[in-house]
């Protein structure tokens, strides 16, 4: 099977790859490898009760994270702190997002500078704080041309800056936080409270519905009827075939939305720089550690506070609410222009998107779930597909 969403020599898509991108925001076909690690070979199995299991987490992360000549992106959440604490010879820089205004924080989900705030009460003067308001649209444009496959990822300007930096100091290596929200069940959509009074099939329904970009219901809206097919057969392969909720889920989530798309795409960027990327979480000893954990254990990161706790990560990071990083669709005036280029995109001129309710797409409400990702998605496709930067 042809794995590429977009032949550019006849300028058509490949409607199961198409699809994919759109409901899971990576391409589900790409087995791409991290460490050895294969995305659409990983599994849960065996659950064993390890009450010294935290430790034996630090060990490996200890075990996995390299001291020598060593960067680390930090965030101030949970999953970066760890590795900051289990090992402070390596140097901590953070991304400053405040280059966009104070109406920006819409819900209790978004996060604006608090990034900064958090990993300063880590680290200290020791922290090395990467601006990114210099051109974030231009920069995203850099970022979007050196992939081979498109990406829905917000933070491609931060992490291209910040390995900028990296390597500019004369760093060799460069550590993310990277797995430990699909492995221990970090995000909101992870959590059994969404599934419980569900059978499994219903359950499955239910995680499109709330986790997707663009949810199965609304590929049938907003898109052409072929697409909606091809979802149907994307489903068929990529449902993971447990009989556990909790798995079902995560396997989901990590094989798609964290090594097919963050990791992967975070790899293309370290390349370009000459970095070596690690990812401790994702190390084979740490993923065997989780791949033993009984469901419950593997959800908000339970066992990753317990570890926190016992390394003195501050109470405030330990309890910091997850954030999430909403597009900014809205807040930097380029709504107009972002509709723009999907109206003249490629979707839209060959179908793909139905012209009778594209307009009702690109006027919804910033209420409406999802919205600015939904743009952000088709947008971020239409400039990796032109190879061009059509919004200024």
């Amino acid at each position: 099977m042809d794995t590429n969403v977009y032949d550019p020599r006849t300028s058509k898509f490949n409607p199961k790859v198409l699809a994919g991108y759109l409901v899971l925001g990576a391409n589900p076909f790409r087995d791409w490898l991290y460490n050895g690690l294969s995305a659409n070979s990983f599994t849960f199995f065996g659950y064993q009760e390890d009450a010294l299991v935290s430790e034996r987490i630090k060990r490996a992360l200890e075990k996995a994270t390299p001291s020598e000549n060593c960067a680390l992106l930090l965030s101030g959440g949970l999953d970066s702190s760890l590795l900051y604490k289990i090992n402070q010879n390596i140097t901590p820089f953070c991304c400053s997002w405040e280059i966009f205004p104070e109406d920006y924080q819409k819900d209790q989900y978004s996060s604006r500078g608090d990034d900064i705030r958090y990993a300063r009460r880590l680290a200290g003067n020791r922290l090395i704080e990467v601006d990114i308001t210099k051109d974030f649209w231009g920069i995203h444009k850099v970022a979007i041309d050196l992939l081979d496959e498109p990406s829905v990822t917000m933070s491609l300007p931060a992490l291209y800056l910040a390995f900028q930096e990296v390597k500019k100091r004369g760093f060799s290596t460069v550590l993310l936080g990277e797995g430990a929200d699909e492995l221990f069940g970090g995000y909101d959509y992870l959590h059994r409270e969404h599934y419980s009074h569900l059978s499994l099939d219903e359950s499955w329904d239910k995680y499109l519905e709330i986790s997707s970009f663009f949810s199965p219901t609304e590929l049938e809206r907003y898109f052409c009827p072929d697409l909606t097919k091809a979802f149907s057969k994307v489903e068929v392969e990529i449902k993971p075939n447990v009989n556990n909720i909790q798995d079902l889920v995560q396997l989901v989530d990590i094989r798609h939305r964290g090594i097919n798309n963050y990791v992967a795409r975070a790899q293309s960027l370290a390349d370009n720089f000459g970095l070596k990327l690690v990812c401790p979480y994702l190390d084979a000893e740490v993923v065997e550690l989780a791949k033993q954990l009984p469901p419950e254990q593997r959800e908000d990161k339970k066992i990753l506070r317990v570890l926190a706790r016992d390394i003195s990560v501050p109470k405030e990071i330990i309890e910091r609410t997850k954030t999430r990083f909403i597009p900014p669709v809205e807040v930097l005036g380029e709504r107009v222009a972002i509709k723009r280029n999907i109206l003249g995109g490629i979707l839209a001129q060959t179908g793909i998107l139905k012209h009778d309710n594209l307009d009702e797409l690109l006027n919804q409400s910033t209420s409406v779930r999802n919205h600015s990702s939904k743009l952000w998605s088709l947008y971020t496709l239409e400039v990796w597909i032109s190879g061009g930067y059509n919004v200024r």
